[in-house]
């Protein structure tokens, strides 16, 4: 299939970004950078263009659904999602030491669905109980939000990194040192992004539990973990609206929130415990 094609070409591309973003970073390089952004940029592209054959390619062979099913899928679009969240932030603060960061991450997640032998490639149907355009908002919101809660995730690292003297002016990896007030900001703004779209992936999938296990709540364990990290975020949101939250407590709850949600999807996924919630994998 072409779409496998591409994405195994875009390990290689977004590995040439990282490579362009460190040099940039750690040489000063400015046309580095520039090329970085260009070609992170182009990458984007194609990585839009090679989920768009996949779903063209899933139609073709009379399946026809959002490709974000298992596992392969899921990776290659949260990916994705990610180098998006990206440029958008560069482009807002204006400075590329948060894509040293980023740009690995994702490279690393296209090559591990590309290689690893645990990850099917191929395109599977779905469930009939779960075809319709259900699917496509219920799995598309749970996947952009895990996307922006890991963005919010590296910012709180980084942050808490900065806070403890790990990353400073006066170091190797001074470089990489952001202000504080920014990492903070870039973490507050990709939980409310993140909340939002799991908010919708909560609801969509009590309407179809409903229709599946004739309950709106079954406190599968997907269900639970997702729910127990929607809380976590939930009160962060909260905090920081009420209480002026900022810094190290955010940032460790943002850490324990992804934390449980990359659990959900595990769950989801069949790598951790049995679940009633439908698997993603194939």
């Amino acid at each position: 299939m072409y779409n496998i094609i591409i994405y195994n070409v875009l390990c290689y591309i977004y590995l040439l970004c990282t490579l362009f973003y460190a040099g940039h970073i750690f040489f000063r390089k400015n046309t580095l950078g520039k090329a970085a952004t260009a070609l992170t940029f182009f990458a984007l592209i194609v990585h839009t263009a090679a989920f768009i054959i996949r779903w063209v390619e899933s139609h073709q062979l009379g399946i026809g659904h959002l490709p974000i099913r298992g596992p392969y899928e899921c990776l290659t679009f949260s990916a994705g999602i990610i180098i998006l969240f990206y440029l958008g932030i560069e482009r807002s603060i204006r400075t590329r030491a948060f894509g040293v960061v980023i740009l690995p991450l994702a490279t690393l997640m296209m090559i591990f669905a590309a290689l690893s032998s645990e990850i099917d490639h191929a395109i599977y149907p779905m469930p009939e109980v779960l075809q319709g355009n259900y699917i496509n908002y219920h799995l598309s919101a749970c996947f952009v939000g895990y996307g922006a809660f890991t963005v919010s995730c590296v910012a709180s690292i980084m942050f808490l990194a900065i806070q403890q003297g790990i990353i400073s002016p006066a170091n190797i990896l001074k470089r990489l040192y952001l202000a504080r007030e920014t990492l903070d900001d870039i973490s507050y703004k990709m939980i409310a992004v993140g909340f939002i779209m799991f908010s919708i992936m909560i609801v969509t999938g009590m309407f179809r539990s409903k229709i599946i296990w004739g309950r709106y709540w079954e406190w599968d364990p997907v269900q639970t973990w997702s729910f127990l990290a929607w809380v976590v975020y939930a009160v962060i949101l909260h905090g920081r609206y009420t209480w002026r939250w900022s810094g190290g407590l955010t940032a460790v709850l943002s850490i324990v929130g992804f934390i449980l949600s990359i659990i959900s999807f595990l769950i989801g996924a069949g790598f951790l415990s049995s679940s009633m919630h439908f698997p993603i994998t194939g």
